[in-house]
């Protein structure tokens, strides 16, 4: 559309009268929602400078609602990544004021865990957040529902009946998809390295029971060795790679299951790079680059946009509508991502 885009020119776009973009923008009487909704979208597609005015007349009469999310350490950059789409989403909601509150972990511990919760539970009306499933974080968040606060948990879920809600992809399937990949690009006898983020996550336990389930069925010759923590941090992924290396000849493939990655394909030679399969369940822009560069073969992660969409979604239904009954767990197909996606 060439020039600054006119009133007319949204008119067009989105369908309506003049007289009705009027009442929406000079506020002279009473428009439908979903009108509302419609004129903002097309305002947004042609660029229409307008469009800041409409969105305030679409909000008002919403409610004011600060969304809390509570995440593992921000130089993780899938996390920091997710931070800022969970901060975006909220702030562009159609159905709520959305504010976000952002809180990162500095480490696993449950009990710096339990205190977060409570602290973002002060200031918010939701929570969504990355949890080890340990007795003080449940108890954390049963004070919250007792409270009207409820929590969803984000990539691995909680033993809890308390929480609201689950979103993330099927822990058991990530683990058997890694064991069908190892199974298809590995040789036939060797020994398979697991890294865990932490045993803690019941998410990570699916991946590990699954995978080891896979290579059962398949009849495979592959040695599983017991699954090793990493804590979702490189340092120690690097360590537990160097060291197994030293200890195990024949390792041919490499599952890291939870953080670490850039660790542990820090800690291989080029020759080991290129002779070890290697599969990681975390997707972030940094992961993209070494799948590119074909120094990872496989990544299976949960679906970042609509793991936002979904756990935001379910926070302003619960604002609008109330929680109910505690939601079913949001359940989202596997990404599956080798060099040849790009």
């Amino acid at each position: 559309m060439p020039g600054r885009p006119t009133l007319e020119d949204l008119a067009a776009a989105a369908g309506v009268s003049l007289s009705t973009l009027d009442r929406i923008v000079n506020r002279r009487g009473t428009v439908k929602r979903t009108t509302i909704e419609h004129v903002l979208t097309a305002a947004e597609r042609i660029g229409y400078h307008g469009a800041p005015v409409i969105r305030q007349r679409l909000m008002q009469g919403m409610p004011v609602q600060t969304f809390g999310f509570l995440l593992n350490p921000h130089d993780r950059a899938l996390y920091a990544e997710l931070a800022e789409r969970l901060a975006q989403r909220t702030r562009d909601s159609q159905r709520v004021q959305g504010r976000a509150v952002v809180h990162y972990l500095q480490d696993l511990d449950p009990v710096a865990m339990a205190a977060a919760l409570e602290a973002l539970g002060d200031g918010c009306d939701a929570i969504g957040a990355v949890l080890l499933d340990h007795p003080l974080v449940h108890a954390a968040v049963e004070r919250l529902a007792a409270k009207g606060i409820p929590v969803w948990t984000l990539f691995s879920d909680l033993s809890t009946p308390a929480r609201a809600g689950f979103v993330g992809s099927d822990a058991l399937k990530m683990g058997r998809s890694a064991g069908w990949f190892v199974h298809q690009l590995s040789p036939a006898e060797g020994q398979v390295l697991v890294l865990t983020g932490s045993p803690g996550y019941l998410a990570h336990g699916g991946y590990d029971r699954g995978l080891r389930a896979a290579l059962e069925e398949a009849s495979s010759r592959l040695d599983i060795l017991p699954a090793q923590a990493s804590f979702e941090r490189d340092d120690k992924a690097q360590a537990i790679v160097r060291t197994s290396l030293a200890k195990h000849d024949n390792i041919v493939a490499l599952v890291v299951a939870g953080g670490g990655v850039e660790g542990a394909v820090d800690a291989l030679t080029p020759d080991q790079r290129q002779r070890i399969t290697i599969i990681a369940t975390e997707l972030s822009d940094a992961i993209n680059r070494c799948l590119k560069e074909g120094v990872l073969d496989v990544v299976l992660s949960h679906p970042v946009d609509r793991v936002v969409e979904e756990l935001v979604s379910a926070m302003e239904e619960a604002a609008l509508h109330g929680l109910g009954e505690r939601s079913a767990p949001s359940v989202i197909p596997i990404e599956i991502r080798i060099c040849e996606s790009f």
